[in-house]
């Protein structure tokens, strides 16, 4: 991938990540009280600030393993807070609305063990430079990688109802 290539996915993807922020919020404003709102507005500026600073580092770097890393986690912040919204209102604020509210359940749910596994296991693994501190902790990220994966597919094909 191209350095010009790399910088446009990045940027793009942090748009994508604003736009479904953006929608949740006013849903949120719709649905929520405004201390609610503001609070969840505080909690996705954090996310989408992170967001940015990652489109920056991969527009400068785009093999910066940190940078991608920030932009997932903005993008599945986005992900998870949008589908939840969304879930909240098609269910229990005008129930039968919206179509899919138990598939945006199933995802906001989901989508979560990425929001809590990027930041305290990659991200500080791979921290600044976006490689490992010396080559013997490879095995350690592909099991952390594998474990990861393994704990996803558990929450997202475990036995919930909704």
């Amino acid at each position: 991938m191209e350095q010009r290539t790399g910088s446009k996915l990045a940027w793009g993807l942090w748009g994508l990540a604003v736009v479904l922020a953006a929608g949740a919020l006013t849903l949120s404003a719709i649905d929520r009280t405004t201390t609610r709102t503001v609070e969840n507005g505080v909690y996705v500026t954090i996310f989408m600030a992170m967001g940015a600073v990652g489109a920056l580092v991969v527009a400068r770097h785009r093999r910066n393993a940190v940078g991608w890393i920030l932009l997932a986690l903005s993008l599945l912040t986005a992900l998870a807070f949008g589908s939840g919204e969304y879930a909240n209102h098609g269910t229990f604020v005008d129930p039968g609305a919206l179509p899919g509210a138990a598939w945006a359940w199933w995802l906001s749910d989901s989508v979560w063990v990425g929001i809590l596994a990027l930041p305290t296991t990659f991200l500080l693994l791979l921290f600044p430079d976006g490689q490992p501190p010396s080559p013997r902790w490879r095995p350690f990220l592909w099991f952390v990688t594998v474990f990861l994966a393994t704990a996803f597919l558990t929450f997202a094909f475990g036995p919930q109802t909704y």
